[in-house]
């Protein structure tokens, strides 16, 4: 009965305590073994069953960030046609392994299309990615085409997704990014550590900002629809690029701190979004 008990307890254990798909994230998460050139938004299929999760970037980023440092001159004048062109870069995990390339997926109408690739020797395919920016929900599908590139039909997927927070937060939770504190943020800013400079501390000043833009220019009205806000907290100028951003704020903060050192244990999200409203007012009409 002993040995009948101790099986019956370990089926048990393993069914209710099965890895999901968010699961395997947050593992890969922990150990900063996400594809950071693509680690923007992670996205979660609607079965529970799936063990696997895909994570995208739009291009902008990563062309913003090329300019700032200088790489995208470099580029051959073919190359850079190609960066400016606004596509998306997929990486998709399967029980937290990562598959073997990154998947580009170019504009089509309101969503997306991978390049045609053959399921069999006479059936061609493709992805189509669709996503709702207000929701983050997603409809992923693989469409199986006919002779003539029409659709002939479709295995949809559906889902959401959310944004990577910054360092080592896991959770949808806005408290969680509040959780870094100022001293924290400017460290990384300062840091001799070019991925924490450049990378983690841009990510983290943009991502706040993103947040807070999307929190100020749309309230959701009784239909419980979003309509864009008439009072924006703050109004950034057109063409301000991730760089001069991340300077502002990076400004602000070493200045802040020089005068008020006890500010570096306040929350950084704070700290950020009051520098933004602070730098960008918006101009009331006489």
């Amino acid at each position: 009965m002993t040995r009948f008990a101790a099986l019956a307890t370990l089926l048990f254990v393993s069914s209710c305590c099965a890895q999901t798909a968010r699961d395997y994230y947050n593992e890969v998460y922990a150990a900063n073994g996400l594809d950071r050139v693509v680690s923007r938004y992670v996205c979660f299929n609607d079965d529970p069953e799936v063990k696997a999760f895909f994570i995208f970037t739009e291009n902008k980023y990563l062309r913003e960030y090329m300019m700032s440092n200088g790489t995208f001159d470099k580029l051959s004048k073919a190359q850079q046609t190609e960066m400016k062109k606004d596509f998306l870069i997929f990486r998709g995990y399967d029980k937290g392994v990562p598959l073997a390339t990154q998947d580009f997926v170019q504009p089509d109408g309101t969503s997306w299309i991978s390049d045609k690739f053959m399921l069999d020797p006479k059936s061609p395919g493709r992805v189509r990615f669709s996503i709702s920016w207000e929701t983050m929900r997603y409809k992923r599908s693989v469409e199986l085409l006919n002779s003539d590139d029409t659709l002939a039909t479709e295995v949809p997927a559906y889902g959401r997704c959310e944004r990577i927070l910054p360092m080592g937060q896991t959770g949808s939770d806005s408290a969680a990014t509040a959780q870094m504190k100022v001293g924290d943020l400017y460290k990384l800013c300062a840091s001799s550590d070019e991925s924490d400079k450049t990378t983690a501390c841009r990510f983290y000043i943009l991502g706040v900002f993103e947040g807070a833009q999307l929190a100020g220019e749309s309230v959701q009205d009784n239909s419980g629809k979003f309509q864009e806000a008439k009072d924006k907290r703050f109004c950034v100028p057109e063409g301000l690029t991730g760089a001069a951003m991340e300077l502002t704020v990076k400004m602000k903060m070493g200045t802040d701190l020089a005068v008020y050192p006890e500010d570096r244990d306040m929350p950084a999200v704070s700290f950020v979004m009051g520098v933004i409203a602070q730098q960008f007012p918006c101009q009331k009409g006489k």
